[in-house]
């Protein structure tokens, strides 16, 4: 058909990312039939191309990637017109008519802003288990913390698991949805599941964050910002309170997370 396509990818999932192994937490599979070659059955039926690697299929005409080459690195860029266009990001910043951008009002209290991420996704209860993990934090917590489920019907289940675990805390707030803009500007750190708009909203607004990376791509992402200095991200099977606790601490006491969030910022700003 001869129709263009423009991909948009991040280099975890290109075909000429610098890294080969993207699931650290995974042992090696022997795979008799892999996707590709059904794929490739498929193509082969219909006329078309093969693909070489399963990645490829993220790729098109022009493939963009909507980030930077520190973050996301990639061998070469020629074979399938691949550019950097820097951070795109949906964030309605200006939009008055969210009443939650009330909750960063307070200026004089350190906040912490948590995105949970949905509460059951294809990760399994991925947000359910950051979200637990948090309140949990309540009573060494000395700040105010904002979590965002992200959705109502997420608010409603968060609100329903204090009230199972008995847990009262004028400290913890919890919203649906905020912009992005308003909630990191006004925060101290942030905590997100890893995802690729979260981070790259950091560098958009210079605040460091700790990563509770729920599957590989979003742990992907966590370890190359922990290489820029400018996060700490713990593992799923390293999910516990006190260890949660300690990195916050950590964090916020270092100043080297707040300098090189600020170096990348104006990196990416010249």
């Amino acid at each position: 058909s001869n129709i263009p396509l423009v991909a948009i990818n991040q280099s975890c999932t290109h075909p000429e990312r610098i890294y080969d192994r993207l699931r650290w937490w995974e042992s090696p599979k022997e795979v008799k039939c892999s996707f590709k070659d059904k794929l490739n059955n498929y193509f082969r039926r219909k006329g078309a191309n093969t693909i070489d690697s399963f990645n490829e299929i993220f790729t098109g005409t022009l493939t963009i990637i909507p980030s930077f080459p520190d973050f996301d690195p990639l061998n070469m860029t020629n074979k399938y017109n691949t550019h950097y266009v820097g951070p795109i990001l949906w964030d309605p910043i200006n939009d008055s008519k969210y009443s939650n951008s009330r909750i960063f009002e307070d200026k004089f209290k350190r906040k912490i802003f948590c995105y949970t991420g949905r509460f059951y996704d294809y990760a399994g209860e991925s947000g359910v288990v950051i979200f637990k993990s948090l309140v949990s934090l309540y009573k060494d917590l000395d700040l105010d913390l904002v979590i965002s489920t992200g959705s109502e019907v997420d608010k409603k289940i968060a609100y329903e698991i204090l009230s199972e675990i008995g847990i009262q805390s004028n400290n913890i707030k919890i919203i649906d949805w905020v912009p992005m803009g308003i909630a990191y500007s006004n925060s101290d750190l942030i905590i997100h599941h890893g995802g690729h708009g979260s981070c790259l909203g950091q560098i958009i607004y210079k605040v460091p964050s700790l990563i509770l990376p729920t599957e590989s791509e979003r742990e992907y992402n966590a370890r190359m910002f922990e290489k820029l200095g400018v996060s700490d991200f713990i593992t799923k099977d390293e999910l516990k309170p006190d260890i949660i606790l300690n990195k916050i601490n950590k964090i916020m006491n270092t100043k080297n997370y707040y300098n090189n969030i600020n170096y990348w910022h104006n990196k990416l700003n010249n």
